[in-house]
């Protein structure tokens, strides 16, 4: 009998083959998520600095895709062991704020605005495309940290089958 934490699968030679439901673990190197986050900052620096260089559209985007990017392994590194669509949503909701927060002005977070930190943090004005490069970023951050994650093998991943 098929108890509720469990499962048939399937049939070899007669026997039920059951197999215990594991949940899929992350395996996130915290020192990896602290070496992208760092290199992304470079980066994200040199395409703001050399935007005119760039394709108008690569440009454009480039800064804020890395910033979200970077935001996403920095969620990574907060929480190492939640699941990739978790730091996703927490990402989309912090970059989306962010944006969204230069709607509000008042004389304290545009001082704060004006300074060179505050501009790359805060950002300076809306824009609604920006919120695409923001999404394409945190695309990125979670395609980087599957394949990151899924080329470090943890055995809570692999199903076990009585013999």
């Amino acid at each position: 009998m098929v108890k509720s934490n469990e499962r048939r699968t399937g049939t070899i030679d007669d026997r039920k083959l059951v197999t215990k439901y594991q949940p899929v673990q992350i395996r996130r190197s915290r020192w990896l998520s602290v070496v992208v986050a760092i290199l992304l900052i470079p980066l994200g620096l040199a395409a703001r600095r050399f935007r005119a260089q760039l394709p108008s559209v690569i440009g454009e985007c480039a800064p804020d895709t890395l910033w979200a990017t970077m935001v996403y392994f920095i969620f990574a590194l907060i929480a190492p062991r939640r699941p990739i669509w978790q730091i996703v949503l927490a990402t989309v909701i912090f970059s989306f704020a962010i944006e969204f927060s230069q709607l509000y002005y008042a004389p304290w977070i545009d001082a704060i605005r004006a300074t060179s930190f505050g501009a790359l943090i805060l950002g300076r004005t809306f824009l609604v495309w920006q919120l695409a490069c923001y999404s394409a970023g945190v695309a990125i951050g979670a395609g980087l940290d599957w394949i990151i994650s899924s080329a470090r093998p943890c055995s809570a991943n692999r199903a076990t089958t009585p013999a």
